[in-house]
């Protein structure tokens, strides 16, 4: 029993001790969490987010009214070739020139930023200008093209990069030369911007919006196609909702 009320008055003591030391050095505590929040914070709002995206996909083969009983007195028989269909479906889904058009179709040859504070953040779809390239000239990667628009729909373009990379997206080819970049360039929408390594025009998409973004900090940039394909690839995950049933 001794014992016992020993253990206890020992933990209390060790509480007491505890606690003493936070209040005698609670302003640290107090840095340390504050700290830690306003890091959260800048992480949260520098870091681009980044949304799970899933979907279902029933796999069915075609079958013809003058075969479908045929092909059901045989299903016992098909099970394997059925099984084979559904897994070249598969492999399908998740290849590369599936995941080509996929970017062509959703325009991801070129992201666009928009500068809000201290950072740029990247405006899918939600830029005031698109960029018109020719693809069948070289366009510089790993560049960010900066670009700020007036009043009366001029803007200023300024691009600086060393040892630039190349992609021309109509034939698929990269090169890696030892030239340099070093744009500044004032223009309309719809002139020619073009260079050794760049060739491409600015469009507005929202011209009534043209006093709202003007003298706002926007960026583009190309990607290089071969690199954003494999990430893609990595990304996407493709496995039956269910063994049972054709559906991924």
């Amino acid at each position: 029993m001794n014992h016992q009320q020993n253990k206890s008055n020992d933990a209390y003591l060790d509480i007491q001790k505890t606690l003493k030391v936070i209040a005698r050095k609670w302003h640290w505590y107090l840095i340390a969490i504050l700290v830690c929040f306003v890091s959260t914070m800048i992480f949260n709002k520098l870091t681009t987010p980044k949304y799970l995206v899933t979907s279902s996909l029933y796999i069915k083969e075609g079958a013809s009214s003058t075969t479908e009983k045929a092909q059901e007195f045989m299903q016992n028989f098909m099970l394997f070739n059925q099984q084979r269909t559904y897994q070249n479906e598969m492999l399908v889904i998740g290849s590369s020139p599936l995941i080509k058009q996929a970017i062509q179709k959703l325009n991801l040859e070129i992201t666009y930023y928009q500068k809000e504070g201290f950072a740029y953040y990247e405006k899918y779809n939600l830029s005031p200008f698109m960029v018109v390239f020719d693809s069948l000239h070289a366009q510089a990667l790993n560049t960010d093209f900066n670009i700020e628009f007036a009043q009366d729909g001029r803007f200023t373009i300024k691009a600086k990069q060393g040892n630039v990379a190349t992609y021309e997206y109509g034939t698929q080819k990269r090169r890696k030369t030892n030239d340099d970049i070093n744009l500044r360039e004032t223009a309309f929408p719809g002139d020619v911007i073009e260079g050794d390594h760049y060739r491409f025009r600015i469009q507005i998409t929202k011209v009534e919006a043209l006093p709202e973004f003007a003298g706002k900090k926007f960026r583009f940039r190309f990607n290089d196609m071969r690199n954003l394909e494999r990430k893609i690839s990595e990304a996407l995950t493709i496995e039956p909702a269910n063994p049972e049933v054709s559906v991924v």
